[in-house]
């Protein structure tokens, strides 16, 4: 009797066992799971949800991206390992007819090319720092995309709010544009009830950047046409919860 219950008690640690590593091996090639496939059908557009999902395949990174944009965009990714970009382009054909490639597409061209007919909206990314204070160094003394404009700090909403020096007007003090960048944030949601987020644009007051500490992530935005559309598709961002995986 003792044997025989020395037998079924290895049986059953046998079986644990098995079922252990199937669990295991699910798990790890299962990358997305059905809660986070949810929340990227039901939150993004076409263009964001196929980036997203790209994402989620290669990297751990917590992921998030603005809601609301066109869904006939097409998107360029790239990933390392510890930052994200999604670039994104309004293409058409060359009789002026909207096109939508696919992810990655070579076919996707910008203007400048020559070669193709894709108009550059902007990218969106999060770049991942060794801890919360670095990320907040990030912010509060670069830019991702290498503007290199003086700042000086507001608060709106809780935020501490870097404004680059954009366009200047005969005003005292702050500029026209940030005049008008601190009228829109009053009225916006921002992604989070507080935190530090740097405003940047270039010399003609069209290409804007802005970036924002979430713990351990910087995420940014780059809009090239204007301040407002930057500040809206911040204000729609979305994370997607408990990461990417």
């Amino acid at each position: 009797m003792r044997a025989e219950s020395r037998q079924r008690t290895i049986a059953l640690f046998a079986i644990c066992a098995v079922v252990i590593g199937l669990g295991t091996l699910w798990a790890i090639n299962t990358p997305l799971s059905p809660s986070h496939r949810i929340s990227l059908t039901a939150a993004y557009a076409p263009p964001i949800r196929q980036a997203l999902y790209y994402l989620a395949e290669r990297t751990p990174l917590p992921l998030a991206g603005p809601v609301r944009v066109p869904g006939n965009l097409s998107a360029r990714v790239t990933v390392t390992k510890t930052r994200y970009m999604v670039q994104l382009y309004r293409c058409s054909t060359r009789t002026g007819k909207p096109i939508t490639f696919p992810l990655n597409s070579p076919k996707i061209e910008t203007s400048n090319d020559c070669s193709g007919l894709a108009q550059s909206l902007g990218t969106f990314a999060g770049q991942q720092f060794a801890s919360v204070k670095q990320a907040q160094t990030q912010v509060l003394t670069s830019s991702l995309f290498g503007l290199n404009l003086r700042s000086h700090f507001i608060s709106v909403h809780h935020w501490r709010i870097a404004l680059g020096e954009g366009v200047t007007h005969d005003l005292p003090g702050l500029s026209l544009w940030e005049h008008t960048i601190l009228h829109l944030l009053r009225r916006t949601t921002l992604p989070a009830q507080s935190g530090i987020m740097l405003i940047q644009t270039t010399a003609d007051g069209n290409h804007t950047e802005m970036a924002w500490q979430h713990g351990t992530m910087v995420y940014s935005v780059w809009d090239n046409r204007s301040t407002r559309q930057a500040i809206r598709l911040v204000s729609d961002y979305y994370y997607v919860p408990n990461g990417s995986k």
